[in-house]
């Protein structure tokens, strides 16, 4: 006699399935959830919560500001390949500024918790991350036309892990990631000699596809310059 076989929702091989929809095998490595106490299985925060755990934790924002919870709400719901989250002020240390503008000032700083590893920013932390704090000047009443920024997915723009709030001057925060080559003034004076052609053109490349990318969005940066424009460690021959 031959039994009905589906597709298991962990594994996903074609196997007689549990009446929760797992494999006899997938179905063995479930524990309990410590935020739900559900026997389901785990794959998030090394491997204690289950998939609605997780995601409701993103969810249940109360950052005081709607607009940024419904920033990063509309991160999750979407699916994105970066879902931002809410971090807490006091999960940073060894904070440095490195430089100010006309409407920020910027830092950095390590990021205990540390960033989601992984491209959908799940199972394990990648703990004392260095990360940018990028704090928006006078934004304790931040409207949505400031919250365009951490919404790309574009490689030729600077990732944004999350959004912070500084306690003592109610200014929001950026969490984006950190360039180690700096500035591009910074990496012109500092490199020029060893620039070939082919790395001047690939730059010039990625500094178009973000400018075409933020106009494409109906967004005006309207403070380009060589310092910022920011230069990863990737190798660009």
């Amino acid at each position: 006699m031959k039994h009905n076989r589906d597709k298991c929702g962990d594994c996903g091989k074609n196997q007689k399935l549990k009446p929760n929809k797992l494999c006899i095998y997938c179905n063995s490595k479930q524990t309990k959830c410590t935020g739900c106490n559900r026997k389901v299985n785990l794959k998030y925060e090394n491997n204690s919560l289950c998939a609605d755990c997780y995601n409701a934790r993103f969810l249940n924002i109360n950052s005081g500001n709607k607009d940024i919870d419904n920033l990063i709400k509309a991160s999750h719901n979407k699916q994105l390949k970066y879902r931002l989250e809410w971090v807490p002020f006091k999960d940073f240390v060894d904070i440095n500024q490195i430089g100010t503008g006309g409407f920020s000032e910027v830092y950095t700083a390590t990021w205990t918790k540390g960033t989601l590893k992984g491209a959908k920013r799940e199972l394990e932390r990648n703990e004392n991350a260095t990360v940018v704090l990028k704090v928006l000047k006078d934004s304790s009443d931040i409207d949505s036309s400031f919250l365009k920024e951490p919404n790309s997915p574009k490689r030729q723009l600077v990732q944004c892990y999350g959004v912070s709030q500084d306690p003592n001057t109610n200014n929001y925060i950026f969490v984006m990631s950190y360039m180690s080559h700096g500035s591009l003034n910074k990496y012109l004076s500092t490199n020029f000699k060893n620039i070939t052609w082919n790395m001047k053109l690939n730059l010039f490349r990625d500094i178009v596809k973000g400018i075409k990318w933020i106009h494409e969005n109906k967004i005006i940066h309207r403070d380009i310059h060589s310092g910022n424009i920011l230069i990863d460690k990737k190798k660009r021959n």
